[in-house]
C-alpha cells in the first residue's frame, strides 16, 4: 500500500499493456483509492477510474466521449501473463472487429469477456460515448490473493480461463438480473468510494460470470462478419433518405441480398431499435420540424412523411409527443 492509500499492485503493468489507458489516457493522479485517468484532449473529454482491489483484480469505470467514434488499434498489445477481461456496457453500445472478418456488438445490459489484451482492430462507440464498467484479472496474482485470503487453489478460475482461449472468438453475453444488480450497486459504491464493499461487491460478480459460463447459463450473442453489417449499414441509409416511402423488410432483404431474420436482428442490435419502430420515429420527427416551421396543413404533413391516413399519423404522433399534431403546432406558437 502506498502513502495514498491505493494498492500498488501491477497498476504499471496494467497502464502498460492496456490501449485505453496507455494511449488514449493522461498519466494517472492519485485520487484517495483510485486512480483518474483524463482523457487526452485530442482524442476526446472524460475519464478512466481505476480501482486496485486485490493482486491480480482491478475495476475501472469508464464515462469518456471521443472525437471520432471510431477507434483504430495501431498498438497492439498483449499480456505475457494469463489475463482475463469483462466488460460491461452501461448506456450507449460499441461494435468492434477481431482478427479475421467478424464483427462483435455490445449493448446495453450486455458484457464481452476476453482473456488477452486489446486484440481487437478497431472499436466503434455509439454517438462517440463510452460508458461501461470493466473488470481486470492476472490470473497467477489473484489466484495467490485468493489461496492466502481463502484457501482457494482457484481450480475454477483456471477451469474458465481456459474454455475462454479455446475459443474462435470473444465471448458476449446477455446480463443476468443479478449481474445488473451488482452493477449498480458497484457504481454507487464506487462513487461514495468505499473499498470495503466495493471489493466485496466486485468479486460477488467476478465469480457469478465465471460460475453462470461453467454452468452453462450464459446467453451468447453471435459475431458478424464485416459484409453483413455493411449490408445492413446500407439499408439504413436507404431508410433515412427514403423513409416517406413504402417497403417491407422483406423488400429492404432483397434490396440487400440478406436473410430478412438477420437483417431485423443485426439491424436491432447495432442501431438499438427494430426497423419498422426507427422508420416510424423518423415520420414523426420529420412531420414535428414540418410543423414547427411551416404552415403546411395537417393531411399535406401526413402525406409527405408517408402516412396514408390521417387517423393512425395523429394516433402515433400523440403517442410520441403525448399530443395530437394540432394542439403540438399551437403549443409553439404560444
Amino acid at each position: 500500500m502506498n502513502k495514498s492509500g491505493v494498492p500498488g499492485f501491477g497498476v504499471n503493468s496494467l497502464k502498460k499493456e492496456s490501449f485505453f489507458l496507455n494511449v488514449l489516457s493522461e498519466k494517472g493522479v492519485l485520487r484517495g483509492g483510485y486512480i483518474q485517468y483524463r482523457i487526452r484532449p485530442q482524442y476526446g473529454d472524460g475519464s478512466i477510474l481505476l480501482y486496485p482491489l486485490f493482486p491480480g483484480l482491478y475495476l475501472s469505470v469508464n464515462d469518456f466521449r471521443l472525437h471520432n467514434s471510431q477507434l483504430e488499434n495501431r498498438h497492439h498489445s498483449t499480456s505475457s501473463k494469463p489475463f482475463l477481461k469483462f466488460d460491461y456496457c452501461i448506456r450507449g453500445g460499441y461494435r468492434f472487429s477481431s482478427p479475421g472478418d467478424r464483427v462483435g456488438i455490445i449493448g446495453e445490459e450486455e458484457c464481452g469477456c476476453y482473456a488477452g489484451y486489446d486484440t481487437f482492430d478497431t472499436v466503434e462507440f455509439v454517438d462517440g460515448k463510452c460508458c461501461s464498467v470493466s473488470l481486470f484479472c492476472y490470473l497467477d496474482e489473484y489466484k495467490s490473493t485468493l489461496k492466502q485470503q481463502w484457501g482457494d487453489p482457484g481450480m475454477k478460475l483456471d477451469k474458465y480461463y481456459n474454455k475462454i482461449c479455446e475459443r474462435d472468438d470473444f465471448l458476449i453475453t446477455k446480463n443476468d438480473p443479478q449481474c445488473g444488480q451488482l452493477l449498480k450497486e458497484i457504481q454507487k459504491i464506487a462513487a461514495l468510494e468505499d473499498p470495503v464493499f466495493l471489493r466485496l461487491r466486485t468479486t460477488e460478480l467476478f465469480f457469478r460470470e465465471v460460475e453462470l459460463f461453467l454452468n452453462n447459463k450464459k446467453k451468447e450473442k453471435k459475431f458478424y462478419s464485416r459484409i453483413q453489417l455493411n449490408k445492413v449499414a446500407r439499408v439504413k441509409e436507404f431508410i433515412d433518405e427514403n423513409y416517406h416511402l413504402n417497403f417491407t423488410v422483406e423488400d429492404l432483404s432483397m434490396r440487400e441480398m440478406i436473410n430478412s431474420s438477420y437483417l431485423k436482428t443485426i439491424f436491432k442490435e447495432r442501431y438499438g431499435d427494430s426497423i419498422h419502430s426507427y422508420k416510424k420515429t423518423l415520420r414523426l420527427k420529420k412531420a414535428q420540424i414540418l410543423l414547427k416551421e411551416t404552415n403546411m396543413c395537417i393531411y399535406e404533413i401526413v402525406e409527405e412523411v408517408g402516412y396514408s391516413d390521417v387517423g393512425k399519423f395523429t394516433k402515433a404522433f400523440k403517442e410520441f409527443y403525448n399530443y395530437p399534431p394540432g394542439e403540438y403546432r399551437k403549443l409553439l406558437r404560444y
